[in-house]
């Protein structure tokens, strides 16, 4: 059985809490999360403790879980994706038009808003971030758009797109296979003509 020591407001004395694991749905922002959250649980009282430390996990998972059902990126993944074409937190922020302490506040796990939330899904696609540094991104210098241009353009001459490759791929399988049935069907008119 895990503990945890902590102060009951309850009983208002210092206690050793069990952490109590419960299966739990629960709402955010108008979206069902069904997970296993973490309680404190008096020993004397029986009632939950609001614990910082497993209020931080429950939230974290609250909001992972939602962000998932959302497809809205990770805290990671917006760190990944910033880093990828080497933007500062300050250069990413006045790409999107939103404040640097929204780029900090979502990279440290808050959730964004439903504007914000559309921004960094979009942002996924390098295309979108070459749209908002040509049309703008006032926040930033003709020097510091033009080098954040660059860097999101060599980005994509660098990256093979694979969904391209892919449909490249199979239009020459296609037309290999279209290629083979042809001969196919001549060798076998041909073996026609030779039985009559």
């Amino acid at each position: 059985v895990n503990t945890i020591t902590t102060f009951c407001t309850e009983c208002e004395r210092q206690v050793k809490a069990t952490i109590e694991e419960v299966r739990e749905t629960i709402d955010v922002r108008g979206c069902a999360v069904t997970d296993d959250f973490e309680y404190a649980v008096c020993p004397y009282c029986e009632s939950r403790i609001p614990e910082p430390v497993l209020v931080d996990r429950n939230f974290a998972k609250m909001y992972g879980a939602y962000r998932e059902a959302a497809g809205i990126p990770q805290p990671d993944e917006i760190v990944a994706l910033r880093r990828r074409y080497g933007f500062s937190q300050r250069v990413f922020a006045a790409v999107l038009g939103i404040g640097v302490a929204s780029v900090q506040r979502y990279e440290g796990g808050a959730l964004p808003s439903e504007s914000h939330a559309e921004l960094l899904r979009r942002a996924r696609d390098r295309r979108f971030l070459l749209e908002r540094l040509r049309g703008g991104a006032l926040r930033l210098s003709a020097q510091e758009r033009e080098r954040a241009l660059r860097t999101v353009e060599q980005q994509a001459t660098s990256r093979v797109d694979y969904a391209v490759v892919r449909l490249d791929l199979l239009d020459c399988l296609l037309f290999l296979f279209l290629g083979l049935l042809e001969s196919c069907f001549r060798s076998a008119v041909n073996l026609n003509n030779l039985v009559y």
